[in-house]
Protein backbone atom coordinates (compact mmCIF):
# COMPACT_ATOMS: atom_id res chain seq x y z
CA UNK A 1 0.00 0.00 0.00
CA UNK A 2 2.75 2.44 0.90
CA UNK A 3 4.43 1.97 -2.48
CA UNK A 4 1.19 2.55 -4.42
CA UNK A 5 0.41 5.68 -2.41
CA UNK A 6 3.90 6.99 -3.07
CA UNK A 7 3.46 6.55 -6.82
CA UNK A 8 0.17 8.45 -6.73
CA UNK A 9 1.74 11.29 -4.72
CA UNK A 10 4.71 11.48 -7.09
CA UNK A 11 2.43 11.47 -10.13
CA UNK A 12 0.23 14.22 -8.66
CA UNK A 13 3.25 16.33 -7.75
CA UNK A 14 4.77 15.94 -11.22
CA UNK A 15 1.44 16.92 -12.80
CA UNK A 16 1.27 20.07 -10.70
CA UNK A 17 4.88 20.95 -11.50
CA UNK A 18 4.27 20.36 -15.21
CA UNK A 19 1.22 22.64 -15.09
CA UNK A 20 3.27 25.40 -13.45
CA UNK A 21 6.00 24.99 -16.08
CA UNK A 22 3.43 25.28 -18.88
CA UNK A 23 2.06 28.49 -17.33
CA UNK A 24 5.57 29.91 -17.05
CA UNK A 25 6.44 29.00 -20.65
CA UNK A 26 3.22 30.50 -22.02
CA UNK A 27 3.85 33.68 -20.02
CA UNK A 28 7.41 33.95 -21.32
CA UNK A 29 6.18 33.23 -24.85
CA UNK A 30 3.71 36.10 -24.53
CA UNK A 31 6.50 38.43 -23.42
CA UNK A 32 8.76 37.37 -26.28
CA UNK A 33 6.24 37.09 -29.13
CA UNK A 34 3.04 38.79 -28.00
CA UNK A 35 1.13 35.50 -28.29
CA UNK A 36 -1.54 35.71 -25.59
CA UNK A 37 -1.84 33.16 -22.80
CA UNK A 38 -5.55 32.69 -23.61
CA UNK A 39 -4.62 31.86 -27.21
CA UNK A 40 -2.11 29.29 -25.97
CA UNK A 41 -4.73 27.70 -23.74
CA UNK A 42 -7.24 27.62 -26.61
CA UNK A 43 -4.62 25.85 -28.72
CA UNK A 44 -3.92 23.29 -25.97
CA UNK A 45 -7.53 22.43 -25.04
CA UNK A 46 -8.34 20.23 -28.08
CA UNK A 47 -5.12 18.26 -27.57
CA UNK A 48 -5.87 17.87 -23.87
CA UNK A 49 -9.41 16.65 -24.56
CA UNK A 50 -8.18 14.17 -27.18
CA UNK A 51 -5.54 12.90 -24.77
CA UNK A 52 -8.06 12.43 -21.96
CA UNK A 53 -10.47 10.57 -24.26
CA UNK A 54 -7.64 8.34 -25.48
CA UNK A 55 -6.55 7.57 -21.92
CA UNK A 56 -10.10 6.65 -20.91
CA UNK A 57 -10.51 4.36 -23.91
CA UNK A 58 -7.16 2.63 -23.34
CA UNK A 59 -7.93 2.28 -19.62
CA UNK A 60 -11.14 0.39 -20.34
CA UNK A 61 -9.46 -1.73 -23.01
CA UNK A 62 -6.73 -2.65 -20.50
CA UNK A 63 -9.39 -4.37 -18.38
CA UNK A 64 -9.85 -7.07 -21.03
CA UNK A 65 -8.65 -10.48 -19.95
CA UNK A 66 -6.55 -11.40 -23.00
CA UNK A 67 -2.90 -12.05 -23.76
CA UNK A 68 -0.43 -9.27 -23.07
CA UNK A 69 0.81 -8.89 -26.64
CA UNK A 70 -2.69 -8.88 -28.13
CA UNK A 71 -3.80 -6.43 -25.43
CA UNK A 72 -0.89 -4.11 -26.22
CA UNK A 73 -1.69 -4.13 -29.94
CA UNK A 74 -5.40 -3.45 -29.29
CA UNK A 75 -4.55 -0.63 -26.84
CA UNK A 76 -2.25 1.03 -29.38
CA UNK A 77 -4.79 0.75 -32.19
CA UNK A 78 -7.73 1.96 -30.07
CA UNK A 79 -5.61 4.80 -28.65
CA UNK A 80 -4.59 5.93 -32.14
CA UNK A 81 -8.15 5.74 -33.48
CA UNK A 82 -9.68 7.60 -30.53
CA UNK A 83 -6.99 10.30 -30.54
CA UNK A 84 -7.07 10.81 -34.31
CA UNK A 85 -10.88 10.84 -34.59
CA UNK A 86 -11.34 13.15 -31.60
CA UNK A 87 -8.67 15.48 -33.00
CA UNK A 88 -10.53 15.58 -36.32
CA UNK A 89 -13.86 16.19 -34.56
CA UNK A 90 -12.38 18.98 -32.41
CA UNK A 91 -10.58 20.47 -35.43
CA UNK A 92 -7.23 20.38 -33.68
CA UNK A 93 -4.91 22.89 -35.38
CA UNK A 94 -1.82 20.78 -34.72
CA UNK A 95 -3.36 17.81 -36.54
CA UNK A 96 -4.47 20.02 -39.42
CA UNK A 97 -0.95 21.43 -39.79
CA UNK A 98 0.54 17.91 -39.60
CA UNK A 99 -1.80 16.63 -42.33
CA UNK A 100 -1.03 19.72 -44.43
CA UNK A 101 2.72 19.07 -44.16
CA UNK A 102 2.23 15.42 -45.17
CA UNK A 103 0.17 16.49 -48.23
CA UNK A 104 2.83 19.00 -49.27
CA UNK A 105 5.69 16.49 -48.93
CA UNK A 106 4.08 14.01 -51.36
Amino acid sequence: FYFNASIIVITAALSIIQFIVVLFITYETKKATGYKVISSIKDLVPTLISTILMCIAVFFISRLNIGVLVLLIIEILVGMIVYFSSSLFLKNKALSEFLHIIRISK
